[in-house]
């Protein structure tokens, strides 16, 4: 159903070529812009380039090395556990949950089976594994799409051509699908069953940290496989689950008997001791070796610690790096370190904030405070900067002048075991500290200070260092301006090479680097953001993330605080322009607008700063900055920020944007049933708006399988489920081409959808889903009253025709089968006199045949078409030497009739040099003819005619044996 509707703009060859170059390397948002009218006219490289960047979103390497990786010979008694070994034997579609309290290492074990399942030995030709690691502590970790996301992309940059599932769907949805699970799923699922995925294990670690919605989304979906006993994924596919998590996720679904295989890791593992005393063995060493320790004290620490294995590797490696790092070692001091670190978690952070000293409490609060706010771990100039900032400081040079010359010294030194720095990032120990520290009423009276850490105060400390960073003096002049451009070098005369052009022999011979002058502003917005970024270490994270930390604290901001926003959202500043430039060309958006022409209230209501939108509406902005306001609002997903916008006025009919949608139509496409909510609780919203291309929410809805907003659109007296857009595509059609039998179901119960209606070139719901090869949903829609498998399209072809000629012998089967009363195959002849069979012969699919030639339903074998043609012409144009064989096995095709021009099918294999098809033909009994004739004694040449006049002595040869 490929009938994403295309942009009719045009441009000039030598924009349009361009802006191919440079898709190369600005992904998703710049390789899917205008200048095609249609889809299918975008090339496979940069479509798939565009697929390959929408789906990147995760750089799993990137984060799998900055992971504490297994201690060797540990992790290896999992693989010998008896649920373990019954779940990886399976040949079948399973899952395996293990579970685990905080700090036991349930990280670790998914990288090493990861890298075990890597390195297993199997039959299977293909196979693939599959990881994802969900961290709250990462804001593009702790989503159930960006699950899939990942996983999508891991299994497309192992098998490019898998990239056509990909595609697929993106004609029909556009890059809205990264905001539907649904659609998500989908491709997903396509994945799985196509043959070259074969075996896949997914492990996807620490599930408890997905945020709850999507995360039960994706639990429902893993059941909902694992159950189908066949899933008709192909010989050899199937998939396997490995899932892990705290106890309480797991617990919420055993209690409804779903979890199909469960291994708690630390309850009485003995292989998850025996893993802990060799981590304790290795880990001694290293120390003792490092500390120059006596045999003694070596003994000691071991015999100490392995005492102690009923502890978690968390605590282990507390106590081991409390070890490492004191002063003092005699071992009366490492046995008071061991006494002193708690057994609990919780009582042992409260011990770690208890050891801050008084006079470094107030430098450690704002240290966590900005490790717990940000969005990503901060490198270590990063949160310098952040934790130096302050009203003082009025450039970059001033912030570094008081910057600590020793950061990680410094975030060691005050934290303690509270903080981690691995490869210049910093973050906390583990996920459980962000737990203890977010909690309330829990600190020691010494420690009371840190009682004052909330998500609410987190996100004030790191907003006012990025703000006072974005409104330094170095900022305040445009950054991304022509006279300060990177780009900018090339006006001038000493940077223009010197040419001597008398010796140049001709004007292409002279390099005047005329690539810089053509260059796309977007090509010179991404340069300009990577020299900055190089320049400032504090400026891409505090443009990427200000607002949205701003967001978090709006209602304790301070009066500045508000004020230097506002600052920041007036694109009249430099301030403002060079970071929204920045942001723009940076973050992962799809936007194709120009920010520079938002005013103060779109960017509010852009970044979901309802405060700030909400004191400026008190001023009575225009009505068209409101509208334009409330599109962007319901665009990006805001939907606290619709409600005040549609009360003061703005307009849910005007349209938006470069895509000229409304506000309901944007909001439905990409999901957000809070805007959509929203929008239809205003009587002036017309649930039935129409974009330009004819599509309404419901469509969107529809084709996106947002099962949730289809319903809520559908709950309206005036919606209208049968409108058409621009294609004759209802939103039924869209349903069922993105295989969504949930809202398909729901609409083919209502009366006022025609289930069998035809779209402009005539093809129903049956004939697209029949010739795209989704059995699964044809099969749900054979199971509908009154659909029609029969009705043909604008040129007399069925639905079977299009399953044969695309090759789906499922397909045609289940339709074959589903006709009642039978019905021959020679009667189903489009309006070109072709059957099934005709069609099944012209693209070589071998395998349809099979289904067509035997049957209750046979017929048809060597009927022709308008042109003269049977089925046996076709299959000997497409050089498709199996179907030859299909076709004559059968008995029932005269293998020697000539066609209107008197040739025979074995003159026109000759002629068109096809060796395979003439030797397939010769094989099945076809009369060679005369072999002692020239090519011009007769007026139909023989085959032995026509070969000598291309000169085929091998077809000459095989031709003249048959004859003898």
């Amino acid at each position: 159903m490929c009938r994403f509707p295309g942009e009719t703009e045009s441009y000039k060859a030598v924009s349009r070529a361009l802006r191919r170059i440079a898709s190369q390397s600005r992904g998703v948002k710049q390789a899917f812009e205008r200048p095609s009218t249609h889809s299918s006219e975008r090339s496979f490289s940069d479509i798939e380039k565009a697929c390959m960047s929408l789906f990147s979103v995760f750089d799993i390497a990137d984060y799998k090395r900055l992971l504490p990786k297994p201690v060797r010979g540990t992790c290896q008694w999992i693989m010998d556990h008896p649920l373990f070994r019954s779940w990886l034997e399976k040949a079948e579609n399973s899952l395996l949950w293990l579970t685990g309290h905080p700090g036991c290492g349930k990280t670790v074990l998914s990288y090493s089976l990861a890298r075990s399942f890597e390195e297993l030995k199997t039959s299977h030709t293909s196979r693939n594994v599959l990881v994802y690691f969900c961290d709250d502590k990462v804001n593009n970790q702790k989503d159930a799409k960006s699950i899939l996301i990942s996983l999508i992309f891991q299994i497309v940059h192992r098998h490019r051509s898998l990239i056509r599932h990909v595609r697929k769907v993106f004609d029909i949805q556009g890059p809205s699908i990264v905001q539907s699970f649904s659609s998500l799923w989908n491709i997903f699922l396509r994945l799985l069953k196509d043959p070259k995925s074969g075996l896949i294990y997914v492990i996807i670690d620490a599930l408890d940290e997905c945020e709850a919605v999507s995360c039960h989304q994706l639990l429902e979906s893993i059941y909902e496989l694992v159950g189908i006993s066949d899933p008709n994924t192909g010989d050899g596919n199937h998939i396997k689950f490995l899932l892990t998590s705290r106890p309480s996720l797991e617990l919420a679904y055993t209690d409804i008997n779903k979890v199909p295989h469960h291994i708690s890791i630390d309850e009485g593992q003995p292989g998850y001791y025996e893993d802990l005393r060799i981590f304790i063995q290795q880990r001694v060493e290293e120390i003792a070796l490092k500390r120059k320790y006596s045999i003694e004290v070596k003994d000691f620490l071991l015999q100490a610690l392995y005492a102690k294995a009923d502890q978690t590797f968390l605590w282990i490696h507390m106590v081991l790096e409390a070890v490492e790092n004191s002063l003092l070692s005699s071992i009366k001091d490492f046995r008071d370190i061991m006494t002193k670190i708690p057994p609990t978690l919780e009582t042992t952070y409260l011990d770690f904030l208890s050891a801050i000293p008084s006079d470094h409490q107030e430098t450690a609060l704002r240290l966590l405070k900005l490790v717990l706010a940000s969005s990503r771990p901060l490198y270590l100039d990063e949160i310098n900067v952040a934790f130096t900032i302050d009203s003082s400081h009025h450039s970059v040079e001033d912030v570094g002048r008081d910057c600590q010359n020793a950061m990680a010294h410094t975030i060691q030194g005050i934290l303690g075991p509270f903080a981690r720095v691995l490869e210049s990032k910093v973050s906390l120990v583990h996920q459980s500290a962000k737990d203890f520290l977010l909690q309330k009423n829990h600190y020691h009276e010494s420690s009371a200070i840190f009682g004052t850490i909330n998500t609410e105060s987190a996100a004030l400390r790191m907003t006012i260092a990025c703000v006072r960073y974005l409104l330094l003096d170095d900022f305040s002049r445009d950054l991304f301006g022509v006279e300060t451009s990177p780009v900018d070098s090339i006006f001038e005369p000493s940077a223009l090479p010197s040419y001597d052009f008398s010796e140049a022999s001709s004007v292409d011979d002279i390099d005047l680097n005329t690539d810089m002058f053509f260059r796309e502003p977007s090509v010179h917005d991404a340069e300009t953001s990577q020299s900055i970024a190089t320049k400032y270490s504090f400026y891409s994270y505090a443009s990427l993330h200000w607002a949205e930390h701003f967001a978090l604290c709006e209602t304790s901001v301070p009066s500045w605080l508000s004020d230097a926003a506002k600052t920041l959202l007036d694109v009249k500043s430099s301030c403002c322009r060079n970071w929204l430039h920045f942001y723009w060309s940076e973050a992962a958006t799809s936007m194709e607008e120009d920010p520079m022409g938002f005013d103060q209230l779109t960017l509010a209501a852009y970044f979901n700063l309802h405060e700030m939108l909400t004191d400026l509406l008190n001023r009575q902005p225009p009505q068209e900055t409101k509208d334009r306001a409330l599109f962007w609002a319901s665009r990006v997903g805001h939907s606290r920020i619709i409600t005040p916008l549609l009360a003061a006025g703005a307009d849910p009919s005007i349209r938006g944007g470069s895509s000229m949608q409304f506000a309901l139509t944007i909001a439905a496409e990409n999901g957000h049933l809070g805007c959509v909510a929203a929008l239809l609780a205003d009587k002036r919203t017309d649930v039935n708006i129409q974009d330009r291309n004819g599509r309404t929410a419901l469509s969107f809805a529809c084709s996106n399988g947002l099962y949730e907003i289809a319903k809520a659109l559908l709950s309206r007296d005036e919606c209208k489920p049968d409108l058409q857009d621009n294609s004759g595509a209802t939103p039924l059609f869209w349903a069922a081409g993105g295989g969504h039998m949930t809202i398909v179901e729901a609409l083919a119960r209502r009366p006022d959808v025609e289930i069998n209606h035809r779209d402009n070139t005539g093809r129903t719901i049956v004939s697209w889903t029949a010739g795209d090869g989704m059995d699964e949903v044809l099969k749900r829609l054979l199971q509908l009253r009154n659909i029609n498998v029969d009705v043909p399209d604008n040129k007399g072809r069925s639905p079977l025709s299009w399953a044969a000629g695309n090759g789906h012998a499922a397909t045609a089967h289940m339709l074959l089968v589903h006709r009642r009363p039978i019905k021959n195959i020679a009667a189903d002849r489009d309006y070109d006199g072709r059957n099934p069979i005709s069609w099944a012969c012209g693209g070589g699919h071998h395998d349809v045949l099979r289904v067509l030639l035997h049957g209750p339903w046979a017929g048809g074998h060597d009927d022709e078409d308008i042109d003269g043609w049977a089925p046996l012409a076709w299959a000997i144009h497409n050089d498709a030497p199996e179907v030859v064989e299909a076709m004559a096995a059968t008995g029932r095709v005269d293998l020697d009739r000539r066609d209107r021009a008197g040739r025979t099918a074995l003159a026109w294999a000759v002629e068109y040099g096809h060796t395979r098809v003439v030797q397939a033909l010769l094989r099945e009994g076809a009369d060679p003819g005369p072999t002692d004739v020239n090519e011009n004694e007769a007026t139909s040449p023989a085959p032995v005619a026509v070969a000598k006049r291309y000169g085929r002595e091998d077809l000459i040869l095989a031709i003249e044996i048959k004859g003898q």
